[in-house]
């Protein structure tokens, strides 16, 4: 694999943890400082790189990207490949906003980027109010497709829950062990509509007072194990919407008591991966089993 090119810092602590972070990319130096900077002025989370063959990488090993950001005429892959692409691989339910930067003004490339969900096609120099214009209406669609996106996950998780109380009949009704039905799928249905409700829990009361980790690294975690995949320790900070300082710690203190694994990433020395331990994911495999079953007694009564 190819190492990385640095990117820029995010934006600071200032930051909110709940919006979109952006990714910019454009390979004139001097563009991408200055996005850079009103992004920072925005309270935008954001990276940045100039060049795109990077990109691909970042996004899937960075959840927290919603907003892509990209120029045009770059060497190497143009901004419409790149946002091809993008959509080609996000396979995971993300959903990630196109921003189209160009230093010209061509209808074709205009009509492909919109053929990618493209919110804006921006023409050089942009104006910071076209600039910030733009990043609110790329947030806007963001925020309403999860939403929306959640709302369906809800009402996946309703008719699951339906299934799953005929199918508790049948088997009891046969004398068998109802929680061997429920298939890892459906658990981690489970786990994800709980990280949701965590999320959520963030619009009606102050985060500060859920101030530990532990748990949203756990539920991520077990959402990766059960896709078959680790993720970076990166990751694992970014879901848990603490302070990096503050996830790191927990992150080692679940490496020490042996809940979690964590290792030098072989294909980059730069990062290190960490996952479950099959124990701990049989813990949280039973955990979500047993919710199943509370839900399907409360449904009876």
């Amino acid at each position: 694999m190819t190492d990385p090119e640095p990117t820029l810092p995010n934006a600071g602590s200032a930051a909110p943890v709940d919006r979109p972070c952006v990714l910019v990319v454009d390979d004139d130096a001097a563009c991408l400082e200055e996005y850079s900077a009103t992004l920072d002025e925005l309270r935008f989370p954001f990276r940045a790189l100039q060049a795109p063959e990077f990109a691909m990488e970042i996004v899937l090993g960075d959840p927290s990207i919603g907003i892509v950001l990209t120029d045009i005429r770059m060497p190497g892959m143009n901004g419409i490949e790149l946002i091809g692409k993008i959509r080609e691989k996000i396979t995971d339910g993300r959903f990630i906003v196109p921003i189209v930067i160009t230093g010209y003004a061509d209808i074709d490339l205009a009509v492909a980027a919109m053929r990618f969900d493209a919110v804006d096609f921006l023409r050089k120099p942009v104006s910071r109010t076209e600039f910030s214009e733009a990043l609110a209406r790329a947030e806007s669609t963001w925020i309403n497709r999860n939403r929306s996106l959640q709302i369906n996950n809800l009402a996946s998780l309703s008719s699951e829950v339906t299934r799953l109380i005929s199918q508790f009949d049948q088997v009891r009704q046969t004398g068998g062990d109802a929680s061997e039905e429920i298939s890892d799928a459906t658990v981690k249905r489970v786990i994800q509509n709980l990280m949701i409700s965590r999320q959520k829990r963030a619009e009606y009361l102050p985060p500060d007072l859920f101030s530990d980790p532990v748990w949203d690294i756990l539920l991520d975690l077990t959402v990766a194990y059960l896709d078959g995949r680790p993720i970076p320790v990166s990751s694992a900070c970014i879901a848990s919407g603490a302070p990096i300082s503050t996830a790191l710690r927990r992150i080692r203190e679940l490496t020490e008591i042996g809940m979690i694994v964590r290792w030098q990433d072989p294909d980059d020395a730069r990062r290190d991966m960490v996952s479950l331990t099959e124990e701990s994911m049989d813990k949280m495999r039973a955990y979500a089993r047993d919710l199943i079953r509370r839900i399907e007694d409360n449904a009876r009564r």
